[in-house]
């Protein structure tokens, strides 16, 4: 299998704009910056147990965690084999065992981004979470309705050439199994920039036994910085997810609409593992990096990246843990009912939701612009979407059909899920 090696690129080492800042206008970028990404409030967290993320400066992490952390991030290189489990130890036991979900922690930062660290749980046991996370015929964008657009992996990644599934392998790993996925990804649109971004990866896998339970660890680097920035918005309650995707580059913060944003570089180290007395629940231990902003410059805080975690999870647990029981099952079949689907009908179911969208957003202070009047229009934003960002769309609404949410334009309420 074919992977391409991935540097990042330090803050020096950033390639030229076309247009030179001067002295001023950097001074402008930077007190616009603080202004747009300073101003955001985390009370609103979709989290019902979540208190407010940390913004003050937290607790550095013992320096032999991050000898380990970076050690792995720097050395480990698409298609070469993974670091012995002896060699990572004292990393795994601080994932699973240091206090609260980890706002308190504070790690250094990596190629320039800021960096979390972050706990949740899942109350399924992990070989269930597992059907749900890496079961190839599930796309991730069903599993992070609130963050991804779109995620495709590629055909010769790892995932599709294991002899069995991953959730299959917990009880017989005499030895660590570990696979390479190549993979193109596309995110939603924050809820205070207004942008959205895609980017490719390589991630990572590591199957193995530790303290005598299974674990999963993944770590993912983003190949290169993202495609440029552009204007997306969101039509009701961001947890409904009805997002609208415009052509127009920036962003749609007041303040940034000019700017030429990027993604410079990504980076995660997640652990999966059993948690409770039997095992019962999933443990979700992640440190995340991101550098992101204009001119090469970085205006991501880690209160940023706390943000954009919580509506990761908050997605997670709609699907995962709906009161609904939404088994993994219930969504191959969503995948497989719409991949059969050929482009006409793809557009025609999506034809009263687009349609929905149109009305409602000529009332919209950011979707009345005619950045996204020139998309929606007509209710004809499905007749603009590619192959792949309509098969995502009707995905996501036949997601939200099962989870009893409101898909709109439906003539009906969602039915419940059948068992």
């Amino acid at each position: 299998m074919r992977f391409l090696y991935m540097r990042f690129q330090e803050d020096g080492e950033l390639p030229c704009r076309r247009v030179m800042f001067t002295l001023s206008r950097k001074f402008l970028i930077f007190f616009m910056s603080a202004i747009v990404f300073g101003a955001c409030s985390f009370s609103g967290s979709l989290f019902a147990f979540a208190g407010e993320a940390s913004s003050k400066p937290g607790t550095p992490i013992d320096y032999k965690v991050e000898k380990i952390i970076f050690s792995i991030l720097k050395s480990t290189t698409p298609g070469s084999e993974p670091p012995p489990v002896e060699d990572i130890r004292i990393l795994l036991d601080f994932m699973m065992t240091c206090r609260g979900r980890g706002e308190d922690y504070n790690p250094e930062k990596y190629a320039g981004g800021a960096g979390i660290f972050w706990r949740e749980s899942i109350n399924k046991p992990l070989p269930e979470v597992l059907r749900y996370f890496y079961n190839p015929n599930i796309n991730q964008e069903l599993l992070y309705p609130s963050s991804i657009r779109v995620n495709r992996v590629s055909p010769d990644s790892g995932i599709f050439k294991l002899e069995k599934p991953v959730w299959e392998s917990l009880d017989e790993l005499e030895s660590p199994i570990s696979f390479w996925n190549r993979e193109h990804e596309e995110i939603t649109p924050d809820d205070f920039s207004g942008s959205y971004y895609s980017y490719e990866l390589d991630r990572l896998f590591v199957l193995f036994r530790y303290l005598d339970q299974p674990m999963l660890l993944t770590i993912s680097w983003q190949d290169g910085e993202s495609d440029l920035g552009r204007k997306a918005g969101i039509l009701g309650p961001y947890e409904n997810w009805d997002f609208v995707y415009s052509n127009a580059e920036g962003g749609t913060a007041t303040g940034i609409g000019w700017a030429e944003t990027h993604m410079y570089s990504s980076a995660t180290i997640t652990l999966m593992y059993p948690e409770g007395d039997n095992g019962e629940g999933t443990g979700y231990s992640m440190f995340k990096w991101l550098k992101a902003g204009w001119a090469g410059m970085n205006v991501v805080k880690p209160k940023h990246i706390y943000s954009g975690a919580d509506r990761t999870f908050s997605g997670i647990k709609d699907v995962v843990c709906s009161e609904r029981s939404i088994t993994p099952e219930q969504l191959e079949k969503i995948v497989t009912k719409v991949r059969a689907m050929d482009d006409v009908a793809l557009r025609a179911v999506a034809r009263p939701y687009a349609e929905a969208l149109a009305a409602g957003s000529t009332d919209d202070s950011i979707l009345s612009r005619e950045e996204f009047q020139d998309v929606l229009a007509g209710g004809d934003y499905a007749e603009g979407l590619s192959r792949e960002h309509l098969e995502a769309l009707v995905m996501k609404n036949e997601l939200k059909r099962l989870l009893g949410k409101t898909v709109l334009g439906d003539a009906a309420p969602a039915p419940a899920a059948q068992e």
